[in-house]
């Protein structure tokens, strides 16, 4: 994991990047580093998120079902609504999922312009 190459998790760093001694230089580098790690934790998430939602499509919920109801397994209100705005990121990779699941698996037309 891309993760496990950094010798400081993301909450040392930004400790780090707290102290008066840090000089400009070091200070960007860590900047720099923190901001990789919040990037790769970002992408972690939508990926658990995704796989929430093909989970749940895969032991048959449909897929507007399994978009809309993801999520219930977590309790904690910030991490809820975190969990909600990945899915709208995640909406247009999930319309098209569709669109192709229809098309190719089902050989249906999903919208009046592909007629």
């Amino acid at each position: 994991m891309l993760l496990a190459k950094y010798e400081s998790t993301l909450e040392e760093d930004k400790e780090l990047m707290e102290s008066p001694e840090l000089s400009g230089r070091n200070y960007l580098a860590l900047l720099h580093r923190s901001n990789q790690k919040e990037i790769l934790h970002s992408q972690l998430f939508l990926l658990n998120v995704i796989e929430s939602i093909l989970k749940k499509i895969k032991q048959g919920v449909p897929l507007r079902v399994a978009y809309l109801v993801g999520g219930d397994e977590i309790e904690d209100s910030r991490a809820k609504k975190e969990f909600v705005m990945a899915r709208v990121r995640l909406r247009k990779y999930l319309q098209e999922l569709e669109y192709y699941q229809r098309e190719v698996v089902f050989g249906q037309k999903l919208y009046k312009e592909d007629e």
